[in-house]
């Protein structure tokens, strides 16, 4: 982060230098002379050429000229005004809010559960449904290394025209058994009963469409961190030396972000300070070191809640009070307690909806990121030359699924529900 300041000029042997100082009253007396007699010389010039330019300017090769400059101009014109577009596009994006790093773990796979497939129950394409029944469609859900899990789960379906029907009125609600809201286990079973009143009049191909939410979190995103005291990072730079290679520590600079293991969302994390990157710096004044987030959603569903986003930071180090406001947009924690040398926070609960903005559709859009003050206790180094602590954060909120598309046959009253071997199927 920039700060702002003045800017200072100094002489060779470090005294303070003033431009106005720079020029003896002597010189300034020897000059007015010169200038007096240059000014008389450019005034005759100007004379003389405005005669020459006006002769040249009502002149065949004088329109010319100035329509060869108009164009030369307008291209320009043209130019600058692109370019301010693309420039101020540029920083439009980065004024969204910078994104903070994560390292996918290279180890880990998907990590929640996955709406594979809607499966129709004793249904043939070459037969259909026929109308006026009920008829049932199980949900083919996959769980991702979660094998233990209980998720909180709630389902929906409709049946709706398909492209070459004409338009139904609305589309029909299924009915979820065992239950609308779901305590899924893995192999819990779930199906979308459509019920046989509401498709007496149908005849033709449909569709189901039908999806699922459940509430997750993102657990235990760790950012290590390393810190040094202002007095070993000036000795550093004096000799142009890296901390890390100074101290024989193996750490890329990869290893200073936090891993995603393959859940539905992730955390970016990154502390700065007097650098854009690691260690830390903390001195004995005043120190200005910040921590940012950056929140991802990255699976191709939609997050519709933020239920919450915990923080968890050693006891040496804490939010700024006075420079964050806490709670605030800019930083919308608030202190909830401590926990084994931490300091807990959590997200303020009036500043969820001003944070997490839905749409239209009731979805949240990614990426969004925010940058935290910090405090940091000199006395975190004691005696040591750095020190090595560990932020954490977590998330919990709810994921939709991307929708799942069956189509279906429905055969309407007085139709063979046989289809000949000269019929066209609806499905190859």
């Amino acid at each position: 982060m920039k700060r702002g300041g003045k800017s200072l000029f100094f002489d060779k042997k470090g005294g303070l230098f003033s431009k106005k100082d720079s020029y003896s009253s002597d010189s300034e007396k020897s000059s007015n002379g010169k200038l007096v007699a240059t000014l008389i010389i450019l005034i005759l010039v100007a004379g003389g050429g405005w005669f020459l330019f006006k002769g040249f300017y009502s002149s065949d090769a004088g329109a010319l000229a100035r329509e060869n400059v108009a164009n030369a101009f307008s291209g320009i014109s043209e130019w600058v005004g692109t370019s301010i577009e693309e420039s101020t596009t540029s920083l439009e994006y980065v004024g969204s809010g910078d994104l903070f790093g994560r390292k996918t773990n290279s180890e880990s796979k998907t990590k929640g559960i996955i709406l594979e497939d809607l499966n129709p129950i004793g249904y043939s394409s070459q037969v259909g449904y026929p109308a006026g029944y009920d008829f049932q469609l199980y949900y083919d859900i996959e769980f991702q290394n979660i094998e233990d899990y209980v998720l909180e789960t709630e389902f929906e379906c409709f049946l709706n025209d398909s492209t070459d029907q004409e338009s139904l009125e609305e589309a029909i609600e299924g009915e979820i058994k065992p239950s609308y809201e779901v305590s899924l286990t893995e192999g819990t079973q779930v199906s979308c009963n459509i019920d046989g009143t509401d498709t007496e009049s149908l005849d033709g191909a449909y569709t189901i469409t039908g999806w699922l939410e459940f509430d997750f979190a993102t657990e235990e995103v760790k950012l290590p961190v390393y810190v040094i005291s202002g007095e070993l990072a000036d000795d550093l730079d004096r000799r142009n030396v890296d901390f890390f290679d100074d101290q024989d520590l193996d750490v890329s600079r990869g290893d200073l972000e936090p891993l995603y293991n393959g859940e539905p969302m992730s955390i970016g994390m990154g502390v700065f300070g007097e650098g854009d990157q690691q260690p830390l710096i903390v001195r004995t004044g005043d120190s200005f070191n910040t921590i940012g987030f950056t929140l991802r959603n990255e699976w191709d569903g939609d997050i519709v809640n933020i239920e919450n986003l915990y923080l968890s930071l050693p006891d040496d180090i804490q939010l700024d009070e006075g420079l964050n406001d806490l709670p605030s947009l800019g930083c919308p924690f608030e202190e909830v307690g401590g926990f084994r040398n931490t300091i807990e926070y959590s997200m303020a609960e009036d500043f969820k909806d001003l944070v997490f903005i839905k749409d239209e559709y009731g979805k949240i859009n990614f990426p969004i990121s925010f940058q935290c003050w910090l405090n940091v206790d000199y006395d975190i180094l004691g005696t040591q030359a750095y020190d090595n602590v560990e932020i954490m954060a977590e998330i919990e909120y709810r994921y939709r699924s991307t929708e799942v598309e069956k189509s279906i046959i429905i055969k309407g009253e007085g139709e063979s529900l046989i289809e000949t071997n000269n019929e066209e199927s609806f499905f190859e």
